[in-house]
């Protein structure tokens, strides 16, 4: 009884908290819109209010944060339609970027919704649980939200942890606050972590029905391409030599700029195309050419790259289909500081020759199996990615051959969808 009072006053004091703290949260939020980082358009919807209808029928609840969780569920809700046209399906997302790729997928589907999801205050939370009542909630990788998660299995509906991660900065967090991460831990019907040590983390964190599956990322479909867009771009770049530094973020692009800087000499007719994360860095990465004395042309202000371009910043949304097509060498950003890595999967998929830095713990059961299979090059500073850049863009062979054993290798995983789908039937059927 004392464990049990204890867990209801922890997240008790917890939604107090939240509710205490929605002035200040509001102000952080007006101040992410002049910034850039939340959508004025929809801002309601981070407070649980939308003015779109609810259709009728039982709705399936997926959440996912970023673009590549975003991109990922939607082979999952495809089989699911199949058994389940009945269906009604709720994305939500927490960034911009990952609105606009879900709105990409949705297009005429009217089955299929898009929201923001709600800042975890207590009162936010319970006006978007009562405008959707969803029936099953499936969350994707490393969301644990204490009003969220508490809410919604209060509300009856079912809760699932998919393709599950815990880094140890957020396991050692929690592990500070064990009643409220119980109450989490209760609340979520089954988790599917990505990797062993996830799972020996969730299991810590007295998690029910841990299960290990591999990364639902494998079964996500090739990027779109554009033909036009494509042909075009092929067009601009002509003959160059072709590098591409993909999903770079924080400080990234001044060593990737250092490092075409150090390689011109060496490969004739070099272009380096930078793709960043979040487009609105633009200025810093202008910024970091100018000082190293390069030349830049920029597409989201149609800069034609002339000969005497060396940089070609690809500061567009969407677009990674087709750069991926276009350049057989590419660096995967957000691996040289701490961000974690992002997903070697989708270059992978378009048959592309894959360096990434060292840290990758986001992905690092994924990069585990590409370095197992010889699929990728894993870099530890500026001087090796140099080097293995160099050897890399001179020998066509080895291009071939690592991209090869990638793709072979994405291939080979792609049924992981079949698994997740059978965990999750049981709780589908019983909206039939």
């Amino acid at each position: 009884i004392i464990c049990y009072e204890s867990k209801n006053m922890n997240i008790y004091l917890y939604r107090i908290l939240s509710i205490l703290l929605l002035p200040v949260i509001i102000l952080l939020i007006v101040i992410r819109v002049v910034k850039g980082k939340e959508d004025k358009q929809r801002i309601f919807e981070r407070f649980g209010i939308s003015g779109m209808k609810r259709p009728k029928g039982n709705i399936i609840w997926f959440h996912c944060a970023s673009v590549g969780e975003a991109n990922s569920i939607f082979p999952l809700i495809e089989e699911i339609e199949k058994k389940y046209h009945f269906l009604n399906f709720l994305i939500t997302t927490g960034t911009v970027s990952s609105a606009k790729t879900v709105h990409r997928k949705i297009e005429n589907k009217p089955n299929l919704i898009h929201q923001y999801i709600p800042i975890d205050c207590y009162l936010c939370v319970k006006l978007f649980l009562m405008k959707w009542q969803p029936k099953l909630a499936i969350y994707i990788e490393s969301e644990l939200w204490p009003n969220l998660i508490n809410s919604t299995s209060n509300s009856g509906c079912d809760i699932l942890l998919i393709n599950a991660r815990i880094s140890d900065t957020s396991f050692e967090r929690w592990q500070k606050f064990p009643a409220l991460i119980n109450s989490i831990a209760q609340s979520v019907n089954q988790v599917i972590a990505q990797t062993d040590d996830d799972k020996s983390k969730f299991e810590k964190l007295h998690f029910r029905n841990v299960l290990l599956f591999d990364s639902l990322k494998y079964a996500a479909k090739k990027l779109p391409n554009n033909a036009r867009e494509f042909g075009n771009l092929i067009k601009n770049i002509g003959n160059r030599k072709v590098f591409l530094a993909a999903s770079t973020s924080d400080n990234e692009e001044e060593v990737l700029i250092k490092t075409h800087k150090n390689l011109q000499n060496d490969i004739n007719n070099l272009l380096t195309i930078i793709a960043p994360r979040h487009p609105e860095r633009l200025e810093d990465i202008i910024k970091s050419c100018k000082y190293n004395g390069l030349r830049y042309a920029v597409r989201s202000k149609n800069d034609e790259i002339k000969e005497n371009t060396s940089i070609y910043i690809c500061d567009t949304l969407g677009e990674l289909g087709i750069l991926y097509r276009i350049c057989s060498t590419v660096f995967i950003g957000g691996s040289v500081n701490s961000r974690g890595g992002q997903n070697p999967i989708e270059p992978a998929n378009l048959s592309c020759a894959i360096i990434s830095g060292n840290k990758v713990k986001n992905f690092k059961s994924v990069y585990d199996e590409f370095l197992k299979k010889k699929a990728a090059i894993i870099v530890s500073n500026q001087n090796e990615l140099e080097r293995e850049l160099l050897i890399l863009l001179s020998d066509s062979n080895l291009r071939k051959k690592i991209s090869n054993n990638a793709k072979e290798l994405v291939e080979s995983k792609r049924n992981v969808i079949e698994k997740y789908l059978a965990e999750i039937e049981p709780y589908l059927k019983p909206l039939n």
